[in-house]
């Protein structure tokens, strides 16, 4: 008796191959975007951390974007 055996078109290979590539970059996209975001408020990068924010209306840091934050500016843990 003969096995069945899968059977996929061209079509459907060349399909697939584009497709499975890019569910994995928009599935990796959101990790990428927020490593980029700290890697610029690390370097202090301020502008760049503001075109990456997602929401426009909060842009990063805030209002006080003259001055960047320091250790000097947050509270005390003692």
């Amino acid at each position: 008796m003969k096995t069945p055996s899968l059977r996929f078109s061209l079509r459907f290979l060349l399909l697939a191959s584009a497709l499975i590539p890019l569910a994995g970059y928009w599935l990796a996209l959101p990790t990428l975007h927020a490593q980029r975001f700290a890697a610029a408020v690390a370097g202090g990068d301020y502008a760049a951390a503001e075109k990456l924010c997602v929401d426009r209306r909060k842009p990063f840091p805030g209002p006080g974007k003259s001055t960047a934050f320091s250790n000097r500016d947050l509270p005390s843990r003692s």
